[in-house]
């Protein structure tokens, strides 16, 4: 009982201090019915990691270089989206929304809300220059739902997540440990975008469409259904 305190802070920390993820605290039946004193004030909860002003620069000369960037966003991006939006913007990209970042940028015109297993949207991946990827675990479920191994190369990216873990699972041209909409607040006014961003993410998802209509059998009714709740 005494070490029940220790073992709480350690298991928020754990799943509030970093990436969140589950975690669970098991106590033996025979300890259970132990008696137990007072518990300690709770610890302070490890701040999220930050970028280095070196990291920031180096992100914005790759991205400023760039004609056509792109944004990878993922479910790190999910409380973030103020600050994507000024990112995107700020850079003019577009911005490839995974399935657990779907609803950001709802409607804006650099919004690309096509898994990135569609080719249209691998072409779009293919005919960037610059990739920042931000809270996206660049996993299969999202990347290559099909399994085809037809995904473009992405070891020249920009990675930024806030778990070391998955910043070492994929190569990529610059890993950056921090949190992902603090980073893209922070680099938002250090970019400048080109101007196309916006025809780009228009012709991704007007091509996504038929795309998905031959793939799945059931989407020209599901996208119909969507498109009469949207106008109505």
């Amino acid at each position: 009982p005494a070490d029940l305190g220790a073992m709480l802070d350690r298991a928020y920390a754990a799943m509030l201090g970093a990436r969140p993820q589950p975690v669970h605290i098991e106590i033996p039946t025979d300890v259970m019915k132990l008696p137990l004193g007072p518990l300690p004030p709770p610890a302070a909860l490890p701040r999220p990691p930050a970028a280095s002003a070196a990291e920031l620069a180096t992100a914005a000369d790759l991205l400023n270089r760039a004609q056509r960037p792109l944004i990878l966003a993922g479910g790190g991006m999910r409380f973030a989206e103020e600050a994507l939006r000024d990112l995107a913007e700020a850079l003019d990209a577009p911005v490839i929304l995974t399935t657990n970042a779907r609803g950001l940028l709802d409607g804006h015109p650099l919004a690309v809300p096509v898994s990135p297993t569609l080719e249209t949207a691998r072409d779009l991946i293919r005919g960037a220059d610059a990739i920042l990827a931000l809270g996206t675990e660049l996993g299969p479920t999202d990347y290559d739902m099909y399994f085809n191994g037809r995904l473009p190369d992405l070891s020249g990216i920009i990675r930024v997540d806030v778990c070391p873990l998955q910043l070492a699972r994929h190569p990529c041209r610059l890993p950056v440990r921090a949190e992902a909409g603090a980073f893209a607040t922070a680099l938002a006014p250090l970019v400048a975008g080109r101007g196309d961003g916006a025809a780009r993410a228009a012709r991704t998802v007007a091509a996504a469409l038929p795309e998905l209509a031959a793939v799945e059998v059931e989407m020209p009714g599901a996208q119909a259904m969507v498109g009469a709740i949207r106008a109505g």
